[in-house]
């Protein structure tokens, strides 16, 4: 069978439609159906969330689907958003709301022109944390930012520019709110959850945590309170060196030894 004839007899790995369009630039092709962009036509793959069980989760990406058909089939930039959205979110195991909120996030930022003239892969990092954070489930942007094709000066110029001109203001995020993503990431359970989560309530009000990075004093937390865990693999959870997480973790251990 010929290179042509396997493009045309490709299935959709998503939904199993045949109808693929392949006029969009550095993809095989387009799903016409759902919109999930196909990477390789020789040996296409399922995307890792249409195997996710659940009522809510399936619904949440019969959304996610539909609103990849109607914007891929309008604007190619957005074809290649949405790909990006999709490999960030595989690199890092998200579930399918933040996608979702992420993709709104870029295609508002595109109406409005903000993303013109400015790095695709870079900026989509931005709207995957702006995402993130509304909706209370924070990603470290320090995860973000050590992806492939993502510059970290390029994401702060981005983040600004996304926050002045779409006139947004995040919600203040703290330690306990990373324990979803420390959660997920080290697959802890529910007791070392329940341990982090009242160290870092305990010592919410010092002030010598002010201005600190919330994500490495969770992360330093979960150090303290898990039995199995290297301050090595708590930093590269996070994303932040070995020696934050010794300093953060004396500072936890002094602080709740005089609660």
């Amino acid at each position: 069978m010929s290179q042509t004839q396997q493009e045309i007899t490709t299935e959709c790995p998503a939904c199993d439609c045949r109808d693929i369009d392949e006029s969009v630039c550095d993809f095989d092709g387009v799903c016409s159906e759902c919109g999930f962009v196909i990477h390789d036509s020789t040996n296409p793959t399922q995307p890792e969330w249409v195997l996710i069980d659940g009522h809510q989760e399936e619904t949440q990406q019969e959304d996610w689907l539909e609103a990849c058909r109607v914007r891929d089939a309008t604007e190619k930039q957005l074809a290649q958003a949405f790909a990006a959205i999709e490999n960030i979110a595989q690199h890092l195991g998200l579930p399918t709301d933040i996608r979702r909120a992420a993709a709104d996030a870029y295609c508002e930022s595109f109406h409005k022109k903000t993303t013109d003239g400015r790095d695709t892969t870079s900026f989509i990092a931005v709207c995957v944390r702006i995402a993130s954070l509304e909706l209370e489930k924070p990603i470290p942007t320090s995860r973000l930012t050590e992806i492939q094709n993502v510059d970290g000066t390029k994401f702060r110029q981005s983040y600004s520019a996304f926050r002045e001109e779409l006139e947004i203001t995040p919600p203040t995020i703290g330690p306990v709110d990373y324990i979803w993503f420390l959660s997920k990431t080290l697959n802890l359970d529910e007791s070392e959850m329940e341990a982090t989560e009242q160290s870092l309530k305990a010592v919410a009000n010092e002030s010598s945590l002010v201005g600190k990075d919330p994500s490495g004093i969770a992360a330093a937390a979960i150090y303290l309170e898990g039995q199995d865990y290297t301050q090595s693999t708590v930093a590269e959870a996070v994303g932040v060196s070995t020696e934050t997480i010794r300093v953060r973790a004396n500072q936890l251990q002094e602080l709740l030894s005089h609660d």
